[in-house]
C-alpha cells in the first residue's frame, strides 16, 4: 500500500467537511507527514476569489489590482479579519493563512514589496 500525503488545501477541504471526532482522528493520523507549503494564489482563488476574481480583477465586489487600499497593510488584515460593508469575516482563517493570502494580493496582483507575518495578524486581531 501506498503512503499516500496530504497537500495543504486537500488537508483544509478535508478537515472543512468532516464531523470534530472525524477531523480529529484525520489530524492525529497526518501528524509527521510533511504537507506542502500554503499556496498563495490558490488561497486567494479559495477563499476570495468568488468575489474578488481570480485574478483580483473584481465582480461582485471590488478589484484587488491597482488598489491603494491594499498597500495599507493594516486595513487589510482588518478588513479580511472583520470583514465590511457587504464582504463576510474571514477570521476563520489562521494568522498564517491571513498573511499569506494578503502577501499575495500586495506582492502578486499589486505592487508593494513589504511582506506581513502571522504575528502581525495576530496583533491585528485585538483591535
Amino acid at each position: 500500500m501506498e503512503d499516500e500525503t496530504l497537500s495543504g488545501s486537500t488537508y483544509r477541504k478535508a478537515i472543512g467537511s468532516l464531523t470534530a471526532a472525524a477531523a480529529i482522528a484525520l489530524t492525529v493520523s497526518a501528524i509527521g507527514q510533511e504537507l506542502e507549503p500554503l499556496d498563495g494564489n490558490q488561497l486567494f482563488i479559495e477563499t476570495c476569489g468568488g468575489c474578488h476574481g481570480a485574478g483580483g480583477e473584481g465582480g461582485y465586489g471590488p478589484p484587488v489590482t491597482a488598489n491603494d487600499y491594499v498597500d495599507n497593510a493594516t486595513k487589510l488584515v482588518l478588513r479580511i479579519i472583520k470583514g465590511g460593508e457587504v464582504m463576510p469575516t474571514f477570521r476563520h482563517l489562521s494568522d498564517e493563512e491571513i498573511a499569506i493570502v494578503a502577501n499575495f494580493v500586495r506582492t502578486q496582483l499589486n505592487e508593494n514589496v513589504d511582506l506581513i507575518d502571522a504575528a502581525f495578524v495576530a496583533a491585528q486581531r485585538d483591535f
